[in-house]
C-alpha cells in the first residue's frame, strides 16, 4: 500500500478515513454494512395448486351466458308474454348452471 497516496484536496474526511481503516486492518465500508444480517421482506404464503377436487391457487372460473334474449316483441304490459318470457330464461339460466363443472 505504499504506492497510494491519497492528497488532502482528492479525498473527503469520510475516505480518508476508510482508507486509514482498511490500512489499520480495520472493516471497509462493505464490510460496515454487513455488520448486521439482511432484512428481507417475508415471503408470500403458497398456495396449494387447484385440484379437480379442491380449490386452490389457479382456480378456473367458468362463464357460460347463453344465447341472447331478443325482447323487441314483448309487450311489457302484457303479464302473460312477461311471465312466459321469464320462465323461458330461467329454464335456460339452470340449463346453463347444471352446465358448469363441479
Amino acid at each position: 500500500a505504499d504506492n497510494v497516496r491519497i492528497g488532502e484536496d482528492e479525498a473527503s474526511e469520510q475516505e480518508r478515513q476508510g482508507f486509514s481503516e482498511m490500512m489499520d486492518g480495520g472493516m471497509n465500508v462493505v464490510s460496515d454494512s454487513l455488520r448486521e444480517p439482511p432484512r428481507f421482506k417475508p415471503a408470500p404464503p403458497r398456495f396449494p395448486p387447484a385440484t379437480q377436487t379442491r380449490a386452490g391457487f389457479g382456480d378456473r372460473f367458468y362463464f357460460s351466458f347463453g344465447a341472447p334474449v331478443d325482447l323487441a316483441d314483448v309487450d311489457p304490459k302484457d303479464k302473460d308474454a312477461c311471465e312466459e318470457v321469464y320462465q323461458k330464461l330461467k329454464g335456460d339460466v339452470e340449463g346453463e348452471i347444471n352446465w358448469l363443472p363441479g
